[in-house]
């Protein structure tokens, strides 16, 4: 699993910007951050990488309204329930996973 620390909601009011993970070719995730650069996670299994984003489940914990439809539970909710559109489909996010096919649902 990678993913960036979710500092950007604390620094909101700095204007950071929020770092991206994103699926480069088949077994290559390109990570981009203003602050540390860009880098790439290379894995050398055939697998499926979900992508989601490194915030709370504020529906889960208080009943409100997530700031995004992919939260940092979305794994879970893919792999132990299913949930398909718990992930991002567009192979993008703030925390992402390769996943072996067999192990998917």
């Amino acid at each position: 699993m990678l993913w960036f620390r979710n500092t950007w909601r604390l620094q909101s009011a700095d204007g950071a910007s929020i770092p991206s993970l994103r699926l480069e070719t088949a077994n290559v995730v390109r990570a981009e951050h203003d602050t540390l650069g860009t880098y790439q996670f290379a894995f050398d299994a055939e697998a499926e990488v979900l992508f989601t984003e490194n915030e709370t489940n504020a529906h889960r914990l208080r009943g409100v309204l997530n700031p995004t439809p992919f939260v940092k539970d979305a794994f879970h909710d893919y792999v132990v329930a299913g949930r398909r559109d718990a992930v991002n489909g567009e192979h993008v996010g703030t925390k992402c996973a390769p996943q072996k096919p067999e192990i998917v649902r």
